[in-house]
């Protein structure tokens, strides 16, 4: 018996046969970070899994107009270093011809401290009053 997944894709390519259908990849790209934001002017090491059949030997990462290759640390896994993010950075990464969904790392304000109060409370031997500053 055939897997109802078959049949479901196949029946959507008969009814919308005039709309190109992308191959699906014999395996898939896992993000291994637990979050994709930091601090504006900050560093970001991408850590990216495959699982599957198949694995591509190069990785690709593309942002924009530009394409980077990522650093291998073994058949499975790679990594990547975003340096200085100034701006939320859009991208997808690429490998044998195929390419995984579109991811955002979003790239948050850098806190300022603008103005603070402090009260000083000195010792007793020291003979001066509680100042506001």
């Amino acid at each position: 018996m055939a897997a109802p997944s078959v049949l479901t894709e196949s029946t959507k390519r008969l009814i919308r046969h005039n709309e190109y259908f992308v191959p699906a990849a014999p395996f898939r790209f896992i993000v291994l970070n637990k979050t994709l934001s930091v601090v504006q002017g900050s560093d970001l090491k991408l850590d990216l899994k495959l699982e599957g059949d198949k694995l591509p030997a190069d990785v690709y990462v593309e942002t924009g107009e530009n394409t980077f290759k990522l650093d291998k640390d073994n058949i499975s896994r790679f990594h990547y270093q975003f340096s200085n993010l100034q701006q939320n950075t859009r991208f997808k990464f690429s490998g044998n011809g195929f390419s995984s969904a579109v991811y955002e790392i979003k790239v948050n304000q850098k806190p300022a401290l603008l103005h603070f109060d402090v009260d000083l409370n000195y010792p007793a031997y020291l003979h001066k009053k509680m100042k506001g500053c």
